[in-house]
Formats: C-alpha cells, sequence, structure tokens
C-alpha cells in the first residue's frame, strides 16, 4: 500500500481541480454573469472531470488493471468517470453544502467566494480520496 504517496498525488491533484474549480467560477460570474450558487455547478462539473482524469494517469495509476490502463474503449472510460461523478456526488453534496452556507452566511465569503470554495473542498478531499481509492481506481469497482 502506498497510501502517503497516493495521499500527496491526490492532495495535488486537488490543488489543481481547486484551481480550475475557482478560475471557472470566477470566469462565469464575472463574465457571464451567473449567480454564485448556480456557477458553482458548472465550475465543480469543469473540476470533478478534470481530477477524474488526472487521478487515472497520475495518483491512481498503479492501482488499475494494465487493460484498463489502456483502455481504448470509450464505453470503459465512460463508466470510469460515471462512478468517480456518482461515488465523489457524496463528498460534491458536502462541499457544495459548506460552500453554500457560507456564501448565504458570511459577507467574506460572498465578497471572496475562492474562500468558500477552498472550505469546502478541503473538507470533502478526504471523504473523496477514501472512495475513489475504493469504488473508482481499486480495479474491482464491485468490492
Amino acid at each position: 500500500m502506498k497510501l502517503p504517496g497516493e495521499l500527496y498525488r491526490f492532495a495535488l491533484v486537488g490543488t489543481v481541480g481547486f484551481i480550475v474549480d475557482a478560475s471557472v467560477l470566477q470566469m462565469l460570474v464575472s463574465w457571464f454573469g451567473v449567480g454564485l450558487l448556480t456557477g458553482r455547478i458548472f465550475s465543480y462539473l469543469a473540476a470533478a472531470t478534470i481530477t477524474w482524469f488526472l487521478h487515472r494517469i497520475y495518483t491512481f495509476r498503479h492501482q488499475l488493471p494494465v487493460a484498463d490502463k489502456h483502455a481504448k474503449s470509450s464505453r470503459a472510460l465512460l463508466d470510469q468517470w460515471f462512478r468517480f461523478i456518482v461515488t465523489n456526488g457524496l463528498g460534491a453534496a458536502l462541499n457544495y453544502g459548506i460552500y453554500a452556507v457560507l456564501i448565504l452566511n458570511s459577507e467574506l465569503c460572498r465578497a471572496y467566494p475562492v474562500v468558500a470554495v477552498a472550505i469546502g473542498s478541503l473538507v470533502a478531499m478526504v471523504f473523496n480520496f477514501v472512495i475513489s481509492r475504493r469504488f473508482v481506481f481499486s480495479g474491482n469497482p464491485q468490492s
């Protein structure tokens, strides 16, 4: 088990996800006038897709069966992406819930939504690590 290395890589990829999440949110709000709560849904989906891809090729690459690592089937990749989105849905709900509570109750977070994004992301990170490791990238999604 390479847990410390995986956790480090998971956090590194999560940092990239955070940057994508916060950047897309800021772009949607500033450039397109999308609301803070609605914009976060779209920014999260963009970040989740990027992090799935990076976890696949970087964080959990050693856990994937050889056939899965080189899967050319778009169906296999779509299935794994879907498992990632579904299993991380609980973490996303936790993340979004914390974000929404902060946006609705904190003047600071309304002025600087990146603060609410960061807090929600950090709280959900450990939860998402555990379920991603066990149910998405384990090579045995039924375990």
